[in-house]
């Protein structure tokens, strides 16, 4: 049974590595929005954080999540400095994506420090505690080790490696309503059935787990499991040699209020974004990801705790 479930790992592994470093942000993708939250430029200020070597930025592979965005009528701006109070000053919601420390840019072999300084972690938590909304997005290592300490004062403890709903079918890995892998909340319910939230599909990610604060969002099903990535680390390492953890139950998405503001944790950034590689399309452009953009966008506006326009 352990030999199985390690063989099945290193095959997934396979495939998604090298995919994951071809990925490009698939700048035609359009959302068909049926009732933007706000008019047009009115909206909260969404701030993309672009200062701690993010794979994902509003410029790059998060384009296509900004331009989600700024079609719901939210105000759209980059961060390309260390945070500070001025830095986050008008911020409404803050989205840290895929941060990794300078060492892990081009060499993701462990260890993975801390993206981020001390002083940065401190204010990120004062901001929220005094009512900014943060969406906190990882994925597979380096990410989880650079956001272990922000993680932390928040209540969430990433595991530093890579994680799947099922190993028994090929990817995305979906989370439904129906069996009980997506929670019941605002982000999952939206205003009205236009905007809720049947299914998201995503493409290999970190698994958590997180303090009693916290309202899950995306949990982990049957036969989910994780592994620590340690080709770089260990290269001449067979991967079926590699630690395989259970991980039923644990979380791919979370929500919990923080103070005044609120906090949304995911474990994987493809699911918000719009990306292709040699293969094709990966993320909200494919029929697996078609709720992906309801599900992102609820997140964002539950973050703005802004009254939103009622759907026409």
């Amino acid at each position: 049974m352990k030999r199985a479930a390690a063989l099945a790992v290193t095959f997934f592994m396979a495939l998604v590595l090298p995919a994951i470093a071809r990925a490009q942000a698939d700048r035609d993708f359009r959302y068909d929005n049926p009732g933007p939250a706000f008019s047009p430029g009115r909206g909260p200020t969404a701030c993309f954080d672009a200062a701690h070597h993010n794979f994902h930025t509003a410029t790059d592979l998060f384009w296509p999540y900004a331009e989600l965005l700024r079609g719901d009528g939210f105000i759209v701006r980059q961060v390309s400095e260390s945070f500070t109070s001025e830095t986050l000053e008008g911020c409404d919601v803050l989205v840290i994506a895929t941060p990794v420390h300078e060492s892990n840019r081009d060499d993701w072999s462990f260890p993975h420090p801390s993206a981020f300084a001390g002083d940065e972690i401190a204010t990120v938590f004062g901001w929220v505690n005094a009512g900014g909304g943060l969406l906190l997005v990882a994925d597979h290592s380096p990410i989880p080790g650079a956001l272990a300490d922000l993680g932390a004062i928040f209540g969430v403890a990433f595991l530093d490696g890579e994680a799947r709903n099922t190993t028994r079918e090929p990817l995305p890995d979906v989370f439904r309503l129906a069996d009980g892998t997506l929670g019941e909340h605002t982000i999952i319910r939206g205003r009205t059935t236009v905007d809720e939230v049947d299914a998201v599909a995503t493409w290999t990610g970190a698994a958590f787990r997180a303090s009693r604060e916290f309202e899950p969002l995306m949990s982990y099903g049957p036969q989910s499991r994780a592994w620590p990535e340690l080709t770089e680390t260990f290269p001449h390492l067979p991967r079926e040699q590699y630690p395989v953890f259970e991980v039923e139950g644990w979380l791919a998405a979370a929500a919990r209020d923080v103070g005044n503001g609120r906090l949304v944790v995911i474990g994987e950034a493809s699911m918000c974004t719009a990306q292709r590689n040699d293969d094709g399309p990966w993320g909200m452009n494919t029929e697996a990801g078609a709720d992906n953009p309801r599900f992102c966008l609820n997140a964002a506006r539950w973050l703005s705790g802004a009254r939103v326009n009622p759907v026409r």
